[in-house]
Protein backbone atom coordinates (compact mmCIF):
# COMPACT_ATOMS: atom_id res chain seq x y z
CA UNK A 1 0.00 0.00 0.00
CA UNK A 2 2.78 2.42 0.89
CA UNK A 3 4.49 1.85 -2.44
CA UNK A 4 1.31 2.54 -4.38
CA UNK A 5 0.57 5.67 -2.41
CA UNK A 6 4.09 7.04 -2.83
CA UNK A 7 4.98 5.91 -6.36
CA UNK A 8 3.04 7.44 -9.24
CA UNK A 9 4.86 5.28 -11.77
CA UNK A 10 3.86 2.09 -9.94
CA UNK A 11 0.23 3.26 -9.93
CA UNK A 12 0.45 3.83 -13.69
CA UNK A 13 1.82 0.32 -14.18
CA UNK A 14 -1.03 -1.19 -12.14
CA UNK A 15 -3.60 0.93 -13.95
CA UNK A 16 -2.11 0.03 -17.30
CA UNK A 17 -2.05 -3.62 -16.31
CA UNK A 18 -5.79 -3.75 -15.64
CA UNK A 19 -6.80 -1.74 -18.70
CA UNK A 20 -4.62 -3.05 -21.56
CA UNK A 21 -3.06 -6.26 -22.80
CA UNK A 22 0.71 -6.21 -23.10
CA UNK A 23 3.39 -8.88 -23.25
CA UNK A 24 5.56 -6.92 -20.80
CA UNK A 25 2.71 -6.53 -18.32
CA UNK A 26 1.74 -10.18 -18.68
CA UNK A 27 5.31 -11.16 -17.84
CA UNK A 28 5.29 -8.81 -14.85
CA UNK A 29 2.02 -10.33 -13.65
CA UNK A 30 3.43 -13.84 -14.02
CA UNK A 31 6.48 -12.89 -11.93
CA UNK A 32 4.22 -11.36 -9.25
CA UNK A 33 2.06 -14.49 -9.25
CA UNK A 34 5.12 -16.76 -8.94
CA UNK A 35 6.29 -14.78 -5.92
CA UNK A 36 2.82 -14.94 -4.36
CA UNK A 37 2.49 -18.62 -5.18
CA UNK A 38 5.74 -19.36 -3.36
CA UNK A 39 4.46 -17.63 -0.22
CA UNK A 40 1.05 -19.29 -0.44
CA UNK A 41 2.49 -22.76 -1.08
CA UNK A 42 5.17 -22.61 1.59
CA UNK A 43 3.28 -20.87 4.38
CA UNK A 44 -0.39 -20.12 3.95
CA UNK A 45 -1.79 -23.21 2.21
CA UNK A 46 -0.43 -25.58 4.83
CA UNK A 47 -1.75 -23.50 7.69
CA UNK A 48 -5.23 -23.19 6.18
CA UNK A 49 -5.61 -26.70 4.74
CA UNK A 50 -7.97 -27.91 7.50
CA UNK A 51 -9.73 -24.60 8.13
CA UNK A 52 -12.94 -23.18 6.73
CA UNK A 53 -11.14 -19.98 5.69
CA UNK A 54 -9.69 -19.88 2.20
CA UNK A 55 -6.78 -17.46 2.43
CA UNK A 56 -6.25 -17.01 -1.31
CA UNK A 57 -9.59 -15.23 -1.87
CA UNK A 58 -9.02 -13.16 1.28
CA UNK A 59 -5.60 -12.09 -0.01
CA UNK A 60 -6.98 -11.37 -3.49
CA UNK A 61 -9.72 -9.15 -2.10
CA UNK A 62 -7.31 -7.27 0.17
CA UNK A 63 -4.84 -6.68 -2.66
CA UNK A 64 -7.60 -5.64 -5.05
CA UNK A 65 -9.00 -3.23 -2.49
CA UNK A 66 -5.60 -1.67 -1.90
CA UNK A 67 -5.05 -1.30 -5.64
CA UNK A 68 -8.45 0.28 -6.20
CA UNK A 69 -8.30 2.67 -3.24
CA UNK A 70 -4.87 3.98 -4.17
CA UNK A 71 -5.64 4.24 -7.89
CA UNK A 72 -8.96 6.04 -7.49
CA UNK A 73 -7.58 8.45 -4.90
CA UNK A 74 -4.68 9.52 -7.09
CA UNK A 75 -6.46 9.41 -10.43
CA UNK A 76 -9.75 11.15 -9.70
CA UNK A 77 -9.15 12.49 -6.19
CA UNK A 78 -11.80 10.00 -5.19
CA UNK A 79 -12.90 8.89 -1.80
CA UNK A 80 -13.85 5.34 -0.97
CA UNK A 81 -16.51 5.06 1.72
CA UNK A 82 -15.56 8.57 2.78
CA UNK A 83 -11.90 7.60 3.24
CA UNK A 84 -9.12 9.64 1.61
CA UNK A 85 -6.20 7.22 1.41
CA UNK A 86 -3.88 10.12 0.60
CA UNK A 87 -4.12 11.26 4.21
CA UNK A 88 -1.81 9.70 6.78
CA UNK A 89 -4.56 9.09 9.34
CA UNK A 90 -6.61 7.22 6.72
CA UNK A 91 -3.60 5.10 5.80
CA UNK A 92 -3.12 4.23 9.46
CA UNK A 93 -6.75 3.16 9.76
CA UNK A 94 -6.60 1.08 6.58
CA UNK A 95 -3.43 -0.67 7.77
CA UNK A 96 -5.04 -1.35 11.14
CA UNK A 97 -8.08 -2.82 9.40
CA UNK A 98 -5.94 -4.93 7.05
CA UNK A 99 -4.15 -6.33 10.10
CA UNK A 100 -7.50 -7.09 11.76
CA UNK A 101 -8.73 -8.96 8.68
CA UNK A 102 -5.54 -11.02 8.46
CA UNK A 103 -5.73 -11.80 12.19
CA UNK A 104 -9.39 -12.80 11.78
CA UNK A 105 -8.43 -15.14 8.95
CA UNK A 106 -5.74 -16.80 11.07
CA UNK A 107 -8.01 -17.49 14.06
Amino acid sequence: MDSLIDDEELRWIISWGVSERSVALEELNQKRELFGEQFLNEIADEYFKDKDIKIRPVAALLIGGIYYMTLIAHTNNGLMCGIDIRKEEAQTEIKKTLKQIVEWAYL
